[in-house]
Protein backbone atom coordinates (compact mmCIF):
# COMPACT_ATOMS: atom_id res chain seq x y z
CA UNK A 1 0.00 0.00 0.00
CA UNK A 2 1.14 3.55 -1.31
CA UNK A 3 0.40 6.64 0.02
CA UNK A 4 1.17 9.78 -2.27
CA UNK A 5 0.51 13.33 -1.22
CA UNK A 6 0.23 15.64 -4.17
CA UNK A 7 -0.77 19.42 -4.77
CA UNK A 8 -2.68 20.54 -7.92
CA UNK A 9 -2.53 23.92 -9.83
CA UNK A 10 1.08 24.55 -9.45
CA UNK A 11 3.19 26.45 -12.24
CA UNK A 12 6.58 27.01 -12.71
CA UNK A 13 8.09 30.28 -15.28
CA UNK A 14 11.08 28.70 -17.32
CA UNK A 15 14.02 30.64 -17.61
CA UNK A 16 16.05 28.69 -20.10
CA UNK A 17 15.87 26.01 -23.21
CA UNK A 18 13.23 25.47 -25.43
CA UNK A 19 10.54 26.60 -22.91
CA UNK A 20 12.46 29.80 -21.68
CA UNK A 21 9.34 32.43 -21.08
CA UNK A 22 7.19 29.54 -20.57
CA UNK A 23 4.72 28.96 -18.26
CA UNK A 24 4.37 25.34 -17.09
CA UNK A 25 1.15 23.90 -15.16
CA UNK A 26 1.49 20.97 -13.17
CA UNK A 27 -1.22 18.77 -12.01
CA UNK A 28 -0.63 16.28 -8.87
CA UNK A 29 3.15 16.84 -8.60
CA UNK A 30 4.04 14.34 -5.63
CA UNK A 31 5.16 16.34 -2.23
CA UNK A 32 5.76 13.02 -0.67
CA UNK A 33 5.69 9.44 -1.02
CA UNK A 34 5.66 6.53 1.45
CA UNK A 35 4.75 3.09 1.54
CA UNK A 36 2.31 2.71 4.30
CA UNK A 37 1.89 -1.09 4.74
CA UNK A 38 1.04 -4.47 3.20
CA UNK A 39 -2.12 -6.31 2.23
CA UNK A 40 -2.42 -9.44 4.44
CA UNK A 41 -4.60 -11.74 2.58
CA UNK A 42 -6.37 -9.25 -0.14
CA UNK A 43 -7.05 -6.44 2.72
CA UNK A 44 -5.44 -3.59 4.42
CA UNK A 45 -6.85 -0.75 7.05
CA UNK A 46 -4.30 1.43 8.51
CA UNK A 47 -3.98 5.16 9.14
CA UNK A 48 -1.08 7.81 8.34
CA UNK A 49 -0.24 10.71 10.02
CA UNK A 50 1.49 13.07 7.03
CA UNK A 51 3.24 16.24 7.70
CA UNK A 52 2.30 18.80 5.44
CA UNK A 53 4.55 21.57 4.40
CA UNK A 54 3.54 25.15 5.82
CA UNK A 55 4.30 26.49 1.76
CA UNK A 56 1.98 24.11 0.61
CA UNK A 57 -1.33 25.33 -0.53
CA UNK A 58 -3.31 22.79 1.56
CA UNK A 59 -6.51 23.23 -0.29
CA UNK A 60 -5.11 22.43 -3.73
CA UNK A 61 -3.48 18.95 -2.05
CA UNK A 62 -5.02 15.37 -2.00
CA UNK A 63 -3.64 11.94 -0.58
CA UNK A 64 -3.42 9.46 -3.71
CA UNK A 65 -3.72 5.72 -2.07
CA UNK A 66 -3.09 2.69 -4.40
CA UNK A 67 -2.30 -1.01 -4.07
CA UNK A 68 0.40 -2.08 -6.04
CA UNK A 69 1.52 -5.80 -6.91
CA UNK A 70 5.16 -6.45 -5.44
CA UNK A 71 6.63 -8.82 -8.54
CA UNK A 72 4.54 -6.98 -11.81
CA UNK A 73 4.65 -3.53 -10.10
CA UNK A 74 0.90 -3.43 -11.43
CA UNK A 75 -1.39 -1.04 -9.98
CA UNK A 76 -4.56 -3.32 -8.44
CA UNK A 77 -6.54 -0.24 -6.88
CA UNK A 78 -6.39 3.94 -6.16
CA UNK A 79 -8.05 5.83 -4.57
CA UNK A 80 -7.59 10.04 -3.99
CA UNK A 81 -8.80 11.75 -1.27
CA UNK A 82 -8.73 15.32 -0.72
CA UNK A 83 -7.17 16.80 2.17
CA UNK A 84 -9.13 20.09 1.94
CA UNK A 85 -11.27 19.55 5.13
CA UNK A 86 -9.76 20.26 8.63
CA UNK A 87 -8.08 17.22 9.86
CA UNK A 88 -7.05 15.72 12.94
CA UNK A 89 -3.03 15.40 13.63
CA UNK A 90 -2.45 18.92 15.13
CA UNK A 91 -1.36 21.78 12.97
CA UNK A 92 0.32 20.73 9.47
CA UNK A 93 -0.33 17.49 9.72
CA UNK A 94 -3.21 15.24 8.06
CA UNK A 95 -4.46 11.94 9.09
CA UNK A 96 -5.39 9.66 5.96
CA UNK A 97 -7.11 6.31 6.81
CA UNK A 98 -7.29 3.70 4.35
CA UNK A 99 -8.39 0.25 3.57
CA UNK A 100 -8.62 -2.09 0.57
Amino acid sequence: MILAIVEDNLKTKVERGENAGKNIAHVALARRVNAIGKTKRGSFTGDAVIKLDKNWKHENMRAVVFVQERGTRRILGVQAIPLDEPRQGGPGAAIVKASA
